[in-house]
């Protein structure tokens, strides 16, 4: 190689001054290093001929560092075996030596204060580091304290074998040192370190700055500037983790501690460095002879994780995966076809990855529309990108509440409501169309992609809940709970598109997700199997995800996402969601146009698609069915093609019943509207249905028919009696309430004038149409001169066939209790009747139809969990007490405790009480709630017991 410059470039000038300052002890520094370095390499030489011959006897020469050693290439091929890629070793074709002084000064800068501070003053090893490593080493330790220097680093990389290069042993920690110390004795320090720029790997199959700079900026190594410089400096540590296009935020971390070790040993001053951190970077690409681009650069990394660089490099493997070439080729026409009739709209980029179903195999994986396109960063892979989801995480948020406590029929409030956040906010959901839709059950909430109901039902999960089983299905950029809110399950969380297609496998696989993996099988230069997937553990199905009817949950899960008919309102019958066989799929949208999703799935595959702009620019105006999903529709019936139309096999734990499609319950007599729903054994509702009720309708006045009138004078309506909770919306959407008051024809019957005098007859409590229950006091007015006696009596239903006497008396004036009920567990529509016995001889009477509920409701606390500590919280900082609450009838308010004590109380849902653990006292605590209906029942208290 050209002769280096004769003096290291001098570095930034308060760099200068401290090496000025530090020059005079520099020589005795690196006396007493070689000193320490001596005598710990003549105590291992004391171990005898034996131990050195072991340690020592076969080291390669000094000499000539820089002619490249013998090498095989490796070749990744897909699951047919045909060549992906053939991974020639870069050294020989995309290295280019430059002499010290061509290297910009802040790459050496940054080099040497990020992999060895201490270069200039160390005799090629750091003594102590490696004693430390044999202290390590000696006490059982696998790793080996401290890092390497940069002339370890580089007789590691040019000296030592690939097999042995990638040891992590106290002989190969020895061996290195000595060599590190020989090359020292052999080269200037100038002469190590444009050696080492020269050498070391960085990825992307580039060895040495110049080739970095070319394969990630496309401009030679004296154009970089201190930005593009940090990012390369920190790469050489693990090209695969920091690579910035596949794991960009790794990189910009990692540049960000590049650029503070240059603050902190006085290269740079923080605004410089602060200025580099803030620049955009953009990269470059170049053709070269591949397929599945990204896919074969995702084995790569995966192969130099598992085996290091040098064995992939030079040891001649080959890698049998799991790709199919043409489904690759198939998406990626798809892919660019339908990206281009969406150039209008903005978006210019988009990412697909197919599973097999039944094992996790990755058949497909498109990283972006052109890997080779800068103008779009293709070389970026977007399947590995963390991006928001939107809507498309909803199916694990309505898992999760199916595995607790909910059914497919479990009817969703989609009305305004407001959440408490705990830091003095409130969190607002609103509907994509911006409209609420009152009543939904779960099935039609899910299917239409709703937001309101699915942040209450995440508000009933725990927003812990789901980040739980988010991180059990292989969501792996779910790390911290404490980062999410309720916007969660809106897609508030990002996720890697192969992560997310790979959490919904457990949707096809009872349960079960199967991790995604891309490699199959790995043999050496001889043919002997290094790996094999099948006997890896981490590939095995995960555990059950649902509980302990989890096959059940997944296919009910499957069954919503695959029901035309249940998405119609949203989406309606010929979307591209429909496909000529059954299948299942959600779409995303986030709500600043920022991500479109669709993700899918038969039994035989799950696809996963992903469209948008890699600068994160916003698109125009398309959504996940609009954007993503016709690249779903065409790639699916692609890939389907000659197989047979199957479907999920139905567990046995599951069946069909028919429910009153408006209040997911049994279905009444005035139930007209009715559907089959599925479910899980045990969870078939048993509570028959209130809200709806026939009644005979006046028509002449629109009032209540008088009682015994003729059919032709009134038409039987059937209204819906919705919960208080849903009062305002059913105002808004001017929903038609029941006439409570008689027809004027019906006059006699509660006030006027007979032969014999007046009479005074009414009903006025319970109210008509109330819902009621227990111990009833029924009040009334019975008076007037032209009343003998009255007789209060109840029948069951709407027009009761039979009547039970409650009470009789004579004529009193005023409202007065008249009678008491005792209406026992007695449910559903009941008809009050008050007859009066006239002194004429004739009667008159009045009705009342009420809802009797003596079914108490459920409730049960969502956070705080069991066990959880409330310490630590200062005075006037809250934290949420959250429960849930059902019944049949609704929610009136839920009362909430602590030891008893009465802390507050909630008229409506969500049924969320902020709390200050501070005024709560030491010791533990029990936090309770209790729920009451409509009708006045209370539910047995739920409790947890808090530490503090």
């Amino acid at each position: 190689m050209p002769d280096p410059a004769p003096q290291p470039a001098q570095p930034a000038s308060r760099a200068s001054r401290r090496r000025r300052a530090t020059s005079g002890v520099a020589a005795t520094v690196v006396a007493g290093r070689r000193r320490l370095l001596l005598a710990l390499l003549a105590g291992c030489l004391s171990l005898g001929a034996a131990g050195y011959a072991w340690l020592f006897g076969d080291l390669p020469a000094v000499d000539g560092l820089a002619a490249p050693g013998p090498f095989q290439s490796s070749r990744i091929l897909d699951r047919n075996g045909h060549l992906l890629y053939d991974l020639v070793d870069p050294q020989l074709g995309q290295r280019t030596l430059l002499p010290l002084a061509a290297v910009p000064r802040a790459l050496r800068d940054a080099t040497i204060s990020t992999e060895d501070a201490n270069f200039y003053s160390h005799p090629g090893v750091d003594g102590w580091g490696l004693l430390r490593a044999l202290g390590t080493n000696l006490q059982g330790g696998q790793g080996l304290a401290g890092g390497s220097t940069i002339t370890q680093q580089l007789a590691r990389a040019l000296l030592l074998s690939p097999q042995e290069a990638g040891e992590r042993t106290l002989r190969r920690k020895l061996r290195e040192a000595l060599l590190a110390y020989q090359i020292e004795g052999r080269y200037s320090k100038d002469q190590v370190l444009a050696l080492y720029l020269n050498s070391i790997y960085y990825g992307n199959m580039a060895y040495g700055v110049e080739a970095a700079a070319q394969a990630y900026f496309g401009k030679p190594a004296r154009d970089l500037d201190l930005a593009e410089a940090a990012l390369l400096a920190g790469l050489p540590q693990s090209p695969s983790r920091y690579n910035p296009l596949v794991n960009p935020d790794a990189a910009a971390a990692r540049q960000r501690d590049v650029l503070d070790g240059m603050v902190k040993h006085g290269y740079l001053t923080a605004a410089q460095a602060a200025t580099a951190a803030a620049e955009p970077l953009h990269f470059a690409q170049g053709r070269f002879p591949i397929t599945a681009p990204h896919f074969a650069m995702y084995v790569r990394d995966l192969l130099e994780a598992r085996f290091g660089q040098e064995r992939v490099y030079r040891g001649g493997l080959t890698v049998d995966t799991t790709l199919d070439a043409d489904m690759q080729a198939a998406a990626e026409t798809i892919v660019r076809q339908h990206l281009a009739a969406l150039a209008a709209q903005h978006v210019t980029n988009g990412a697909v990855v197919v599973l097999d179903a039944s094992s996790g195999a990755i058949r497909t994986m498109v990283g972006s529309a052109d890997y080779f396109d800068p103008a779009i960063d293709g070389q970026v892979n977007l399947a590995l990108a963390p991006r928001q989801p939107g809507s498309a995480i909803k199916p694990l948020t309505y898992a999760a509440a199916l595995a607790r406590d909910y059914t497919a029929a479990t009817v969703l409030p989609d009305i305004p409501a407001e959440y408490a956040d705990g830091n003095g906010q409130t969190y607002v959901p609103a509907n994509y169309d911006h409209q609420f839709h009152g009543p939904q059950r779960l099935r039609q909430a899910l299917a239409n992609s709703y937001n309101v109901p699915a942040v209450y039902t995440l508000h009933h999960v725990g927003v812990y809940g789901l980040v739980q089983l988010g991180r059990a299905a292989g969501l792996s950029t779910w790390d911290n709970s404490r980062r999410f809110g309720l916007a969660l399950t809106l897609g508030g969380g990002e996720v890697r598109l192969l992560d997310l297609t790979g959490a919904y496998t457990a949707f096809a696989n009872a349960g079960q997700a199967q991790p995604p993996y891309a490699i199959t099988r790995v043999r050496d230069s001889a043919g002997q199997v290094l790996y094999d997937a099948t006997r890896d553990p981490t590939l095995h199905p995960t555990p059950p995800l649902f509980g302990d009817h989890s096959a059940a949950v997944a296919w009910l899960i499957a069954d919503i996402l695959a029901d035309n008919d249940a998405r119609l309102p949203e989406f309606g019958p010929a979307s591209p969601l429909l496909l000529s066989r059954r299948a299942a799929v959600k779409t995303g949208t986030t709500g600043d146009w920022r991500d479109n999703w669709t993700v899918g799935f038969t039994p035989d595959y799950v696809t996963g698609v992903w469209v948008g702009n890699s600068d994160n620019t916003p698109m125009q105006n398309s959504t996940g069915v609009t954007g993503a999903a016709p690249i779903w529709h065409d790639v699916m019936e692609s890939i389907h093609q000659g197989r047979p139309a199957r479907w999920l096999a139905r567990p046995p734990d599951i069946r069909q019943v028919e429910i009153c499609a408006r209040s997911g319950l049994v279905p009444g007599p005035a139930c007209h509207e009715r559907v089959q729903e599925w479910f899980v054994d045990g969870t078939v509702p048993t509570a028959t249905d209130t809200w709806q009720q026939d009644v005979a309708v006046d028509n002449s006045s629109g009032l209540l028919a008088c009682p015994g009138a003729p059919p032709a004078t009134y038409t039987i309506r059937n209204f819906l009696l919705l919960p208080a909770a849903y009062a305002p919306w059913a105002a808004l959407a001017a929903l038609p309430a029941p006439p409570t008051a008689y027809a004027p024809a019906c006059a006699p019957t509660t006030g006027g004038s007979t032969a014999a005098g007046t009479v005074d007859l009414a009903l006025t409590a319970p109210a008509a149409n109330a819902v009621a229950g227990g111990l009833l006091t029924i009040q009334g007015r019975a008076a007037g001169r032209g009343l003998l006696d009255w007789t209060l009596a109840w029948g069951e239903g709407p027009a009761p066939a039979r009547w039970q006497i409650l009470a009789s008396g004579g004529a009193a004036d005023g409202t007065r209790p008249l009678a008491t009920w005792a209406t026992g567990d007695r449910g559903g529509v009941h008809t009050l009747r008050l007859v009066a016995r006239l002194r004429t001889g004739g009667t008159l009477e009045v009705h009342n139809r009420i809802n009797l509920d003596n079914i108490p409701p459920v409730a049960w606390i969502t956070y705080p969990a069991a066990g959880t500590s409330l310490a630590g919280f200062v005075s006037g900082e809250q934290v949420p007490l959250q429960a849930e609450a059902l019944d049949n009838s609704g929610i009136a308010a839920v009362l909430f405790y602590a030891d008893r004590h009465l802390l507050g109380r909630r008229d409506a849902a969500p049924w969320t009480l902020m709390i200050t653990p501070a005024t709560l006292g030491a010791g533990p605590h029990q936090l309770s709630a209790v729920a009451v209906d409509l009708a006045g029942n209370r539910s047995p208290p739920a409790a947890v017991l808090v530490q503090r």
